[in-house]
């Protein structure tokens, strides 16, 4: 069970990664330079920040939303990378604007 304010069990959970780190997640696999098993470390992190758990639920389904090509592989098209990447610019924006970066 989970809140908004990062507890869980009435435990208080630490980040586990934090805006810009995700932000960094995103756009390395954009690039093809993220290692064999980040993406799917990503996808697998519990978030308590309920903006990085939207942003980690819409990358979840984001190949379904908006399917490679036929024939072209990879995990969406160009119109869903556009996705990946304005999530990229509001996870620094955000990292910017914050003390912690989280």
């Amino acid at each position: 069970m989970t809140s908004d304010n990062g507890f869980v069990w009435g435990k208080q959970i630490e980040p586990v990664m934090a805006y810009t780190e995700v932000a960094d997640t995103l756009d390395a696999f954009v690039e093809g330079t993220g290692g064999p098993w980040d993406w799917d470390g990503y996808l697998s992190t519990f978030f308590a920040d309920p903006y990085l758990a939207h942003v980690q639920q819409r990358m979840t389904h984001l190949s379904d939303e908006f399917p490679a090509e036929r024939g072209q592989g990879g995990y969406c098209n160009a119109d869903g990378i556009q996705v990946i990447l304005g999530y990229v610019t509001e996870l620094r924006n955000k990292a910017v604007h914050s003390d912690s970066g989280a």
